[in-house]
């Protein structure tokens, strides 16, 4: 998760007490499942008690142990990521042998202050045929590569992220049967367009400090119009070069193959985000991600009484609001992203936004055939319009494990990271969380504790032609900045060089089209 997550909960004492039941509850084939037997010692494991709560991180402890007796886990929290990070990067601190947070420790890695996990990675959780790299792919795996090809953390969370939209508050306000999820982003502006007729405000989201959601928004359109592979190539700085048909190393500097990509983004965001133009409330500017979504839950913000029908947001947030499920009952969904209207500009044979959406829908019915009702396309805009729909920006590498260069006992955290992987620790992981999943297995061994919220995101994660791609790393510690890292006028350290994502020329010309989006949406003062 982008944001900096802060505790809900009571911050709770260092434990190994089980939260979801005791060992012998656990379920078939869960009874003795652990690491291999041999670890010893203390083990201790500082983690992040934020959105997802720690029930989970207990309770694998516990079964952890069942198995290996020689050793103890001591579960330790914290709510503060950047200064644990700061503690491991001063190089002799201690802050335990495992460390849970919403972050990576690549850079910390690459400098001395992380181990590397390969040997993790390349190694089978005990009692298991497929090495933790098998489990987890080499894509997603890469996301935690640092320069020098090591490894240096572990994903433990397959976050997701994206538009949630309130049924319970559409229907008040459009009426139940009167309305239908929108298919591009020109129907989802019509759509909002309504729901500001009707005094309630479209989309709300926190703009405060660096928990801005708005950034995923911008991504998802962004890689949308970009096309997968281009945007895996330009990670490593490689752009597709006509004249050789081929991707080659940038080496001007300025990118220049991003550019169209990013001022559609940019466009379109400043369409949907706007304050000024009652897209959003003004509070979006003071709210931090606690009260965006109390908003969006149905109870406003101070005398700002008025009902939200979406919000950007990520799988975290029903934990986050787990306090006003009971009182205030609400339908919450994941909708699928829209495709940016703007694709049209790439896809000659597709001549209007009416098009596009029948032929959005017939890709998510399963329909391959280049005509149906409402649309006629070529193949190469089929081929093109279908991996946009199936594009997922996933955030595992915010939540992860590592193993800081201080740590004490370097042979049990390797082994208790290992048993991270299994399918055991995945079945803890649906369990506690109502259905979430991990990134090594997302299938759902108990329906029963599935609820509406999750079920709308396995739906979507689920789908067999699913694209995922993670997030773009952001760099800085405010929106400000990773708004500016975006757009592209920051510089990013690759293979231990310094890289400058524009020249001049390029970062003069879109620094304006970034502020005059802030300023224009109302996120910042004109």
């Amino acid at each position: 998760m982008k944001k900096k997550l802060i505790c809900l909960l009571l911050v709770l004492t260092a434990s190994v007490l089980t939260a979801c039941g005791d060992i012998g509850a656990l379920g078939p084939g869960r009874s003795g499942v652990g690491g291999d037997g041999e670890a010893s010692g203390n083990l201790t494991v500082l983690a992040l008690d934020a959105g997802y709560g720690l029930e989970w991180m207990r309770e694998a402890a516990d079964l952890y142990m069942v198995t290996n007796k020689k050793v103890k886990i001591t579960v330790k929290t914290t709510v503060e990521t950047l200064a644990e990070v700061a503690k491991v990067e001063a190089g002799n601190i201690y802050i335990g042998d495992v460390f849970y947070a919403n972050t990576t420790l690549v850079k910390a890695g690459e400098n001395g202050y992380s181990l590397p996990l390969d040997d993790v990675y390349d190694s089978k959780p005990h009692g298991e045929d497929k090495t933790v790299a098998e489990k987890v792919g080499d894509s997603l795996r890469s996301a935690f590569r640092g320069g020098s090809g090591k490894t240096f953390s572990l994903p433990i969370f397959d976050a997701f992220s994206g538009i949630l939209y309130s049924e319970t508050t559409l229907n008040e306000i459009l009426g139940a049967g009167n309305w239908s999820l929108p298919r591009t982003s020109d129907e989802f502006y019509a759509m909002c367009q309504t729901l500001k007729t009707e005094n309630s405000v479209p989309i709300v989201y926190s703009a405060s400090g660096d928990q801005d959601y708005a950034q995923n928004l911008l991504s998802y359109w962004f890689a949308q119009y970009m096309g997968q592979e281009a945007l895996l190539q330009s990670k490593d700085f490689k752009f597709w070069d006509a004249a050789s048909q081929s991707y080659v190393t940038d080496t001007s500097g300025d990118m220049t193959v991003n550019l169209p990509a990013r001022a559609k983004a940019i466009e379109e965001c400043a369409r949907f985000l706007s304050v000024a133009d009652g897209m959003a409330p003004v509070s979006t500017k003071y709210m931090d991600f606690i009260k965006a979504q109390v908003y969006f839950w149905g109870l406003g913000y101070g005398t700002d009484k008025r009902k939200a029908g979406f919000t950007l947001n990520g799988d975290w947030m029903y934990q986050e609001m787990d306090y006003l499920h009971a009182p205030y009952p609400r339908s919450i969904k994941f909708m699928r992203m829209p495709i940016i209207s703007a694709i049209r500009d790439l896809c000659p044979s597709i001549g209007s936004d009416p098009e596009l959406s029948a032929l959005i829908a017939a890709i998510d019915g399963g329909q391959a055939g280049l005509s149906g009702s409402g649309y006629d396309v070529s193949q190469a805009d089929y081929d093109r319009v279908f991996e946009a729909r199936k594009m997922v920006l996933t955030a595992p590498f915010y939540q992860t494990l590592s193993i800081p260069g201080s740590a004490r006992n370097v042979g049990a955290a390797k082994d208790f990271l290992r048993f991270m992987a299994t399918d055991a620790v995945c079945e803890i992981i649906s369990s506690c969380l109502s259905g979430d999943v991990s990134p090594y297995n997302r299938s759902i061994s108990d329906p029963t504790v599935l609820n509406g919220f999750i079920a709308s995101k396995l739906e979507i994660m689920q789908d067999p032609g699913l694209i995922t791609m993670p997030f773009p790393k952001y760099y800085g510690n405010s929106a400000i900045d990773n708004w500016s890292g975006f757009v592209g006028f920051s510089d990013k350290a690759y293979n231990g060089q310094l890289v400058t994502y524009f020249n001049n020329t390029y970062k003069s010309s879109y620094r304006a089209i970034y502020v005059n989006f802030l300023t224009t949406t109302g996120i910042l003062p004109a």
